[in-house]
């Protein structure tokens, strides 16, 4: 009797574990699945991000940007474009425009400054905004220069593109501004033209920020190379 248990027994075991590897099997088939339609959706979301901020370069053609000179040097990332001043280091001015898609954009602050590489003369570099002392201790010391590097085109008019607000970290999109202006004044005019959005969610607003270039302006420093 026990030898006649032992065989039922065994096949009910045997029979159970090949269920099992079929229910497995169905579970990594779904699995794939699923990761070729996440992967399909990336490209889907990428392709969709890269048409309107083509749009975006055509509307700023179509609606017309400020009049520059021949000489000047006229700069376009993937959502905004720059005239470019060499002789005070950042742009004359900038022009982007703020699209419905600001509404539900998740992206937040990269703080990946850095300097224009379409800039063919060399763009302003971290050193023109701020210089950092390595201490004994092996922390450093930052001396701002009394300013903020202040964005001219806001990052947050980006938030719903990633490559797009990673290039508004451009130095060349920067300014030195006094910081409780930078973090007072300008950012409440910031907030309110981008406010106008929610409550006109189906309208885009052109906007062309610069500052106040003169000849004689303080230097934060003398370049050396």
């Amino acid at each position: 009797m026990y030898p006649k248990l032992l065989i039922v027994a065994t096949f009910l075991v045997c029979n159970n574990l090949g269920f099992s590897q079929t229910i497995d099997q169905k579970i990594i088939n779904l699995e794939k699945r699923r990761e070729s339609l996440e992967n399909e959706k990336l490209k889907i979301n990428s392709g969709i991000e890269e048409l309107k901020l083509e749009r975006i370069r055509l509307n700023l053609v179509n609606i017309g940007l400020p009049q520059s000179n021949q000489n000047e040097s006229i700069i376009w990332h993937s959502a905004y474009v720059l005239n470019y001043s060499e002789e005070f280091e950042q742009a004359r001015w900038v022009a982007h425009i703020i699209t419905p898609d600001v509404l539900t954009g998740t992206v937040f602050r990269s703080n990946d400054f850095r300097p224009d590489s379409l800039i063919k003369t060399g763009s302003a570099i971290e050193e023109d905004y701020f210089l950092k002392y390595l201490q004994p201790d092996s922390t450093y010391k930052y001396d701002g220069f009394g300013y903020d590097r202040g964005h001219l085109a806001p990052s947050a008019d980006f938030r719903w593109s990633k490559k797009a607000l990673s290039e508004s970290y451009l130095y060349s999109n920067m300014s030195p501004q006094i910081a409780d202006f930078n973090r007072g004044a300008w950012a409440t005019i910031e907030d309110r033209v981008r406010g106008y959005l929610y409550s006109n969610n189906s309208s885009q607003l052109f906007v062309v920020s610069g500052p106040v270039l003169k000849h004689g302006l303080k230097k934060n420093r003398e370049r050396t190379e």
